[in-house]
């Protein structure tokens, strides 16, 4: 089943209340958020539920906003290369996948709590994708996450005094954040899966070396959100 989520309860929200608008979903810097800590189920109902929350602040924003047609407008793009990390061996990789599907099926049979079980699932699946790249590798295959995805690009929009960071791939909040602090614009805005994915998510340091779902899946290092952020705020800086 292919469904919208609840970006697609939203867009139907605005466009009962904005018929005319033309509505588009960005997503922010999410790569360690996830909804299985908060929602109240996995279902439609639960989908329109969240998405009409947003949908209604949505409007109220809309609603208050000033439009002007005679603003400045500037975008700066620029390539910034990033670390691949080592890959394990073939040996260590399916003694983790063993190790996690073990626990996994551990919790499913004692009924553990549902988030627990996901967590768990989500380690497995991590596990399953590092041996899944080893396996290509020995097979003399490209992933095409590397060939198709590097160099990373970095790209801001400048609208009046507003500025938007489009960063490819899924990226942790923490480096978000970074950016809108040191940002030298007020209303600093990023969003990721722009211009593209990454060979995996840009994890902060200590998520790699904690491992799981995100830092097991990821062909990324430590160092690949810092050079995202450090790049992002020399092209702030250019746009001032």
């Amino acid at each position: 089943m292919v469904t919208a989520d609840y970006p697609g309860y939203i867009r139907k929200y605005l466009s009962e209340t904005k018929p005319d608008a033309i509505f588009l979903f960005a997503q922010g810097a999410s790569g360690d958020q996830s909804t299985r800590y908060f929602r109240k189920g996995q279902n439609f109902s639960e989908a329109k539920r969240i998405g009409y929350a947003i949908g209604e602040e949505a409007d109220k924003v809309l609603n208050s906003m000033k439009l002007k047609s005679d603003v400045y407008l500037v975008v700066k793009s620029s390539e910034v290369d990033i670390d691949l990390k080592e890959l394990p061996s073939r040996e260590e990789a399916e003694a983790e996948v063993l190790k996690t599907k073990n626990k996994l099926e551990k919790l499913k049979k004692e009924n553990a709590f549902y988030i627990k079980i996901q967590n768990a699932n989500l380690k497995n699946l991590g596990a399953e994708d590092n041996l899944g790249y080893i396996l290509l590798k020995e097979k003399g295959i490209d992933i095409d996450l590397k060939v198709d995805e590097l160099p990373v690009e970095v790209q801001v929009i400048g609208i009046g005094e507003s500025r938007i960071v489009a960063v490819q791939g899924e990226v942790f909040v923490e480096f978000g954040l970074d950016i809108q602090k040191e940002s030298p614009f007020k209303n600093t805005f990023v969003i990721e899966l722009a211009n593209g994915c990454l060979p995996g998510y840009a994890c902060t340091k200590e998520a790699y070396m904690q491992g799981g779902y995100e830092a097991d899946t990821s062909l990324l290092t430590g160092k690949a959100g810092d050079s995202i952020v450090e790049t992002a705020l020399k092209l702030l800086k250019e746009t001032k």
